[in-house]
């Protein structure tokens, strides 16, 4: 924002950016504007993150008119999905399957991806335009799904962990709120950091509420079905190094390659890049892990679980500090 002031030649602009609110002023002098603006709270899709970031680019070098630029926001905000509501739940089918290919790569998981994706794409186009049920989705998307795996097939969930549940859960993780939250608070951006750490931990509770709501529903045992044998962080760079190293390599990687991508002549924004390499280290699956144990009865677990989920947040952001300062040191050359 002050980058865009400065390209359209307004001096001293002052901009403070809150979680769910911005004010701005457009200079110093005798007598100070002052503009305030309430964020809204939906989330954007990922191929509108990329129009507004599109847009950004275009304000920061002043190749768009103000007035432009507003009608182009409102345009991103009332954009059709792509491929209609068919392609809503097709496209969460596919995230789900391709992260059990990760998480769990067996027929079984791998099929349940599939339609616990497609339930979740569903719950999430009924509840487009319904904002209460959208406060709700979450944990109804985490009763339903939770239910459904331990009612079927209660011997293969126990036995592979709440991994068969992550794949189409992973949307509504925080992950990303919640590595945002250390990286402010260590910035010392203590309203912004605070706020971010607790409703990220509160999407963590929802969930884990739902979570074990399905398991009670279905009458499994919460305590066994949370018995956990491997995790993503192995995965994910911790056969080299350490989860907390894994965790951190990951994201340092991930900067400068979404930012290559973006330098290509059809590459969407670095933004847009980002956010699905972002959901590959599911950070907030260990930390869901520990709510869910601490809502049992299996406090030392999971709270252990939980500050290790703290930890990998905090390398995480590390790593896409020193790689956003390796993509800044590329782009000076």
């Amino acid at each position: 924002m002050v980058r865009t002031a400065d390209a359209y030649d307004l001096s001293g602009a002052r901009v403070a950016v809150l979680p769910n609110m911005v004010l701005a002023t457009g200079g110093r002098g005798d007598s100070t504007a002052l503009d305030l603006t309430h964020l809204q709270l939906s989330t954007n899709r990922i191929d509108q993150t990329a129009a507004i970031a599109a847009l950004a680019h275009d304000a920061e070098h002043a190749e768009v008119e103000p007035d432009d630029g507003l009608r182009r926001l409102d345009e991103i905000a009332s954009m059709p999905h792509r491929f209609g509501r068919p392609g809503v739940i097709i496209g969460h089918m596919v995230l789900t399957i391709g992260l059990a290919l990760i998480l769990q790569p067996t027929p079984e998981a791998v099929l349940a991806a599939g339609v616990f994706g497609a339930l979740i794409g569903a719950l999430k186009l009924y509840a487009t335009n319904l904002q209460t049920i959208g406060v709700l989705l979450p944990v109804a998307a985490a009763t339903l799904v939770s239910g459904l795996a331990f009612w079927f097939a209660p011997d293969q969930t126990i036995d592979g962990s709440m991994r068969i549940l992550i794949p189409a859960l992973v949307t509504f993780i925080p992950g990303s709120p919640l590595t945002t939250a250390t990286l402010d608070l260590a910035a010392g951006e203590v309203i912004s950091g605070s706020s971010r750490l607790v409703a990220g931990t509160m999407q963590l509770i929802l969930l884990s509420f739902g979570i074990a709501a399905g398991a009670l529903i279905a009458g499994v045992s919460l305590d066994e079905a949370l018995t956990n044998k491997a995790w993503i962080g192995h995965q994910l760079g911790g056969r080299l190094v350490s989860d907390t190293l894994g965790a951190f390599f990951g994201a340092l990687i991930a900067t400068p390659v979404a930012a290559w991508v973006a330098n290509r002549p059809s590459g969407p924004p670095s933004l847009a890049t980002f956010l699905p390499a972002f959901w590959l280290l599911v950070p907030g699956a260990v930390g869901l892990i520990g709510m869910a144990e601490f809502v049992g009865s299996n406090r030392a677990a999971g709270l252990d679980h939980f500050l290790n989920a703290i930890i990998m947040f905090v390398s995480i952001g590390i790593g896409v500090l020193v790689g956003n300062a390796l993509v800044l040191r590329w782009t000076d050359r």
